[in-house]
């Protein structure tokens, strides 16, 4: 499959790969970095859903940042994690 993607968009599969892993790769980066090297991997765990959960919180005020720029109004409430009532996405 990621051979026929990556012929179909005319890329080699390695170029196709980074495009694809560039940004979550530097988002795993910057979780993995907010934790101590020793620490049990409960913990590491425990540390990582608060983080992880800002992050994914930024992403997705970013992509709707780009979506409103495009002309599209998602009217989605990030707090609350779902569109209001009546508003669909």
């Amino acid at each position: 499959m990621l051979d026929r993607v990556a012929k179909r968009l005319g890329m080699s599969q390695s170029a196709l790969v980074a495009l694809l892993l560039g940004e979550p790769i530097a988002d795993i980066d910057k979780l993995l970095s907010l934790i101590p090297a020793d620490i049990a991997p409960e913990q590491a765990a425990r540390r990582m859903r608060g983080a992880s959960a800002d992050l994914l919180r930024d992403r997705v005020a970013d992509m709707m940042d780009r979506a409103r720029q495009s002309g599209l109004d998602l009217a989605i409430d990030l707090d609350a994690g779902k569109a209001p009532p009546g508003k669909g996405v």
